[in-house]
């Protein structure tokens, strides 16, 4: 596991909860606002078969899936 301080990685979870909108599932009567993505916690996991500093781009595959 890493840590998400990193500057990267911030501006890639403040870009994702700048585009969060409402959602609503009445099925599962869920239903979250706009505001209530500052509050959530998530446990983001990715995994790759690719070999780390090898020149293949492991870390921009890995933050086009984020």
């Amino acid at each position: 596991e890493i840590s998400l301080s990193g500057g990267r990685f911030q501006a890639c979870l403040r870009e994702i909860r700048k585009r969060a909108h409402d959602v609503t599932d009445e099925k599962k009567g869920l239903r979250i606002s706009k505001e209530d993505w500052q509050n959530i916690h998530v446990h983001i996991a990715s995994y790759n078969n690719f070999p780390t500093a090898a020149g293949l781009a492991s870390s921009a595959a890995g933050f086009a899936c984020l």
